[in-house]
């Protein structure tokens, strides 16, 4: 059959292009745009864009540089980082040791607001003591603590496989962890919300693939292109390691051809299963054979996938109506798996159909789960028209899906439920949980990260880890969509998770991770109040701080009636049998606390049990859970 040049039959005429938002771009608007490209919105996030144009805010988001982070590291080696207690040193505002004479630093004892020091009934200071952990390193029993590629605190992703005795599963908590921590320390653009839009769009399930090295270099592949050109991100990911191990490509051979990525490539990851999209069985078979041939190193997880020419199918490939009824010519040549691929990629990508999937995919993802009518002409299509002319770039699409008027209707914010990644990662960002950075206790470090990895799994989100090749069933499953996130196991987990965040956040000597021990997972999150409150505007006005904790927790916005009612009925909670009554008293509690966070003395040292009684209230509301 003669070769069909054809396909571009298969484009619909260009429509107008997307409508641009033109309104106003407040604080509304901003909380809305970053809920959505961002793990949660700090007060630090808020003050780095307000101000900003709509466009200026998008050019940064989409500032997605070279970016190379630190690879994962074992951590699970040995049993290291038992606490004791020290006594502190004086620090400046700024979180500098305050220096004697001679250079050296200050012991720190409890003042009293008048700044003389509290004595004990002995007559003597009252010294400040701090939690730290001490480098104490002892035997492991843990089964797989013994890596035979990377030693405690060196990285495993050089090794050339996955070693023995269970080290993989290990080191894929390691990766999990990893994640977890760049999701925590984001750059302020849309680099990690992407990295996890692709992470679901070609999923592959860690514990699956059962090679963390494979599992670490997919995620740097789909971060490299995670706002670059999808069509060659599609050509890379179908010959990376870890997808010929998860979807079977590394056993498609010529005399037993293996459809399995044939067909996910074209159901899943190309032209879906819109009403337009009528590829055929055949399609799935013509496909598998120009795939065959391709196969992972097992003695080196770190090599790029080989191609075997004696395991090609080197004979014509003819594919259906739905793409012109094109011909692939068989290539025998030691290059003949990737030019077939290449060609059979420009045959996909000259239909119309995979741009219409992907914009569909992204809207779900970043604006809501109903594609209406007028949305799938006014949105998709334009969109799609766009994706094309750009030669499948995403940015252009990105730019014009956030400055779009769609983005920004009121009936598109506040609609999603959080997933349990927005939920963990965003309280430890909006509280500014800070995390160990001494890199000789990087262990305390990966506690943090682990535990926020655990939690999101304990939720049903298990990083880099999809129940299945669909992805997470939140972003595709009709009629339910993001309410699959919650039910009778997870929400009372949610609450759980946040309640113990926030009950354990009465700390006023700075926002701490307490590693008791890192190999049994104890540990608690500490939020500074002091640090925390000072990123507010106006925090001594009661109303202030709550509009203000308001905007900040919830993904709609509450009447001023339910503002007033959490100032009356938990901002004065009667605690010690002393109850705020007044604005003023409030006002002078938080201006005195503020002065000196390690206060005993008056109002001033309840506001950290206060604040935690307010903020633990407004999390249990519903609208904490949107965004």
């Amino acid at each position: 059959m003669a070769e069909n040049t054809t396909q571009q039959v298969y484009f619909a005429p260009p429509v107008a292009p997307i409508k641009p938002y033109t309104g106003a771009f407040g604080r509304k608007q901003l909380l809305h745009l970053l809920r959505r490209t961002l793990f949660g919105v700090s007060n630090a996030d808020l003050k780095a864009f307000e101000g900003k144009t709509l466009d200026q805010v998008i050019s940064a988001l989409l500032n997605v540089t070279d970016f190379n982070p630190a690879p994962p590291l074992n951590d699970y080696s040995v049993m290291r980082g038992t606490t004791k207690q020290v006594q502190a040193y004086e620090k400046d505002k700024a979180g500098a040791f305050i220096l004697d004479k001679d250079g050296n630093k200050i012991l720190a004892f409890v003042k009293n607001t008048d700044g003389t020091y509290k004595l004990d009934s002995s007559g003597n200071k009252i010294p400040i003591m701090e939690t730290v952990v001490a480098t104490v390193a002892t035997a492991n029993t843990n089964p797989n603590a013994n890596d035979p590629d990377a030693k405690f605190g060196e990285t495993w992703v050089n090794a050339m496989n996955n070693g023995t005795g269970g080290v993989d599963g290990s080191r894929r908590q390691s990766f999990k962890a990893w994640w977890a921590g760049l999701m925590i320390a984001q750059e302020r653009n849309v680099r990690e919300k992407m990295t996890l839009f692709y992470a679901n769009h070609f999923s592959m399930e860690a514990d699956a693939v059962s090679s963390a090295i494979l599992t670490y270099n997919s995620n740097k592949l789909t971060r490299k292109y995670c706002v670059g050109n999808f069509k060659d991100l599609v050509r890379d990911i179908t010959t990376d390691s870890g997808m010929l191990v998860y979807l079977n490509g590394n056993k498609n051979v010529k005399t037993a051809p293996d459809e399995n990525y044939g067909r996910e490539l074209q159901e899943l990851f190309t032209v879906g299963k819109g009403i337009d999209s009528n590829y055929t069985e055949n399609d799935v078979k013509a496909a598998a054979k120009i795939l065959t041939g391709w196969k992972n190193v097992r003695t080196n997880h770190n090599a790029p996938a080989v191609f075997t020419s004696k395991d090609h199918d080197s004979t014509d490939k003819t594919f259906s109506a739905f793409y012109g009824n094109k011909v692939i010519k068989g290539d025998a040549t030691v290059n003949g798996g990737q030019n077939e691929i290449n060609a059979m990629l420009d045959m996909i990508f000259a239909n119309a159909e995979v741009a219409k999937f992907m914009v569909r995919k992204l809207y779900v993802f970043f604006v809501y789960h109903t594609i209406t009518s007028d949305v799938e002409t006014n949105v998709i299509l334009p969109l799609a028209d766009l994706f094309r002319a750009s030669k499948y770039d995403i940015k252009p699409v990105l730019k014009a899906l956030f400055t779009s008027d769609d983005f920004y209707k009121a009936s598109n914010m506040g609609t999603m439920i959080k997933s349990p990644l927005d939920h963990i990662v965003g309280m430890v960002r909006q509280f500014e949980i800070s995390v160990p950075t001494d890199p000789t206790l990087f262990e305390a470090q990966y506690q943090v990260w682990r535990t926020v990895s655990t939690a999101s799994s304990g939720l049903g989100q298990s990083i880099q880890d999809p129940p299945n090749v669909a992805g997470w069933p939140a972003y595709y499953q009709e009629p339910f969509y993001y309410d699959i996130w919650l039910d009778t196991a997870t929400f009372p987990r949610r609450v759980n998770t946040q309640s113990g965040l926030v009950r354990n956040g009465v700390a006023s000597t700075g926002n701490e991770i307490n590693i008791v021990n890192p190999q049994a997972r104890a540990m608690s999150f500490k939020i500074n109040y002091a640090t925390w409150l000072k990123g507010f505007a106006n925090p001594t006005s009661a109303l202030d701080l709550i509009a203000d904790l308001a905007d900040l927790f919830y993904g709609v916005a509450v009447s001023q009636t339910v503002k007033d009612r959490l100032r009356n009925e938990k901002l004065w909670f009667a605690m010690g049998g002393v109850t705020i009554t007044k604005d003023k008293e409030w006002s002078d509690a938080v201006t005195a606390y503020l002065a000196n966070p390690t206060t005993a003395t008056g109002l001033a040292k309840s506001v950290p049990a206060r604040m935690q009684l307010l903020v633990e209230y407004m999390l249990r509301a519903a609208e904490f859970h949107l965004h």
